[in-house]
């Protein structure tokens, strides 16, 4: 078979499957690297951090954005701790003095909310309750805020599918 590509590099007549030809730059891996070797790579831009006053070098895409302007994600925390940029109101999920979660909240994300969900799937074989649908996600007959008392006890509970517990709760 006749060699149909000619390495740049090293002369060297090879083939290659035609599939191949289309980008194909050189015989070999080794080749490919003194080509990389030669080429000019981008100038970098000299900044100094705003924090630690360090030099550090940035491309100049990120110098035309004016992203950067810490030598290290460590600086960039240190600053913002130190200007006191995420406290309090200044943090960007502050709530205020409010609690952030709710009781139902606690009890929802706690195991025996769980086993008392699956208690209630098990006793209606994973059927509605209403509509025989299978599938769906326990339901309180008697609210939350009602009686603490009987919120995990499996007599104040029904397994509906979804469309009929939205019915529930409009």
């Amino acid at each position: 078979m006749k060699p149909n590509f000619t390495c740049p590099v090293c002369g060297k007549s090879v083939r290659f499957p035609p599939n191949e030809l289309a980008w194909r730059r050189t015989c070999s891996q080794e080749c490919y690297a003194t080509i990389r070797r030669g080429q000019q790579r981008v100038k970098r831009v000299s900044i100094i951090c705003i924090c630690c006053q360090k030099v550090f070098q940035i491309t100049p895409a990120e110098s035309r954005d004016r992203t950067r302007k810490y030598c290290s994600m460590k600086c960039m925390g240190q600053h913002r701790k130190d200007a006191g940029l995420l406290r309090r109101e200044k943090h960007p999920r502050w709530a205020g003095d409010k609690p952030r979660t709710t009781l139902a909240s606690y009890i929802r994300a706690s195991t025996a909310y769980e086993r008392w969900a699956y208690a209630i799937s098990q006793r209606a074989h994973g059927l509605c309750e209403d509509c025989d649908v299978e599938g769906g996600q326990a339901h309180h007959l008697l609210s939350f805020g009602l009686l603490l008392g009987l919120l995990l006890n499996p007599d104040n509970g029904r397994f509906l599918c979804e469309p009929c517990h939205r019915l529930r709760h409009p």
